[in-house]
């Protein structure tokens, strides 16, 4: 009698488990959601799959574009004329185009913003016109950082017996990159930059988080400032 009860309640608690197992096989796999690994989508260790999976891909990118400048036809070189009269070449030693300059930013921030952002490019637009622009914009360039950085000194450093030494170094570095590829001076429009420019670089600091319940703020300040940096860039233009 006792044998009977036990196989019984076997039989009642496991049918219902080979029923949903059957079903579940027959069924399709569900869409694999791009989350971390971790409950509930919360990173446990490292970093998360999906920002590994980026990393592979900025790698490939900057891979096809390395091959793709070094295959780049060369120029002749040209000859151009200093102000003292002797001649210079700006093709470099050999004549061909300056070679591309290195990053300058961290490997870590670089995976993350890409390498197709305002500060790489700037960095290539100067290399490329410095040779044509002669000493005179390199004049123009140098004497508006050395003016940021005495504003900068004299509006939140003078006077003040304790100072925060980082994040007045990023709010100069800001300063100076607004004002020679932007051309803004001190006001509002420089402040809103700086304001989602501070919001996008906590985002870095940061494990990606794939939650509905959470608006990414990194993102969105990276969506305000790319847009007020294109009504700049627009309104230059026309």
């Amino acid at each position: 009698m006792a044998i009977a009860f036990v196989v019984a309640l076997l039989v009642a608690l496991l049918t219902p488990l080979a029923v949903h197992l059957a079903g579940r096989a027959r069924r399709a796999p569900p869409r694999r959601r791009n989350l971390p690994p971790g409950s509930l989508g919360l990173p446990l260790i490292g970093q998360s799959l999906a920002l590994l999976r980026a990393m592979r891909a900025q790698h490939r990118r900057a891979m096809a574009a390395g091959q793709d400048r070094q295959v780049r036809p060369r120029v002749e070189a040209v000859a151009v004329r200093r102000a003292d009269g002797a001649p210079r070449r700006a093709g470099g030693e050999q004549g061909g185009v300056p070679p591309a300059p290195a990053p300058k930013q961290p490997r870590s921030l670089a995976t993350i913003l890409g390498r197709m952002n305002i500060l790489e490019a700037g960095a290539r637009r100067r290399a490329d016109a410095v040779p044509q622009a002669g000493d005179a914009a390199a004049v123009r360039g140098k004497d508006r950082r050395r003016g940021e950085v005495r504003r900068h000194l004299a509006d939140r450093w003078a006077g003040r017996r304790t100072v925060t030494v980082l994040p007045l170094t990023k709010t100069l570095t800001f300063d100076i990159i607004a004002t020679l590829l932007f051309g803004l001076e001190p006001g509002a429009v420089r402040e809103q930059l700086a304001d989602a420019f501070a919001g996008m670089l906590e985002g870095t600091r940061s494990v990606p988080v794939d939650l509905i319940c959470r608006s990414p703020r990194s993102a969105t300040a990276s969506g305000r400032s790319s847009a007020t940096a294109r009504r700049l860039l627009e309104a230059t233009v026309s």
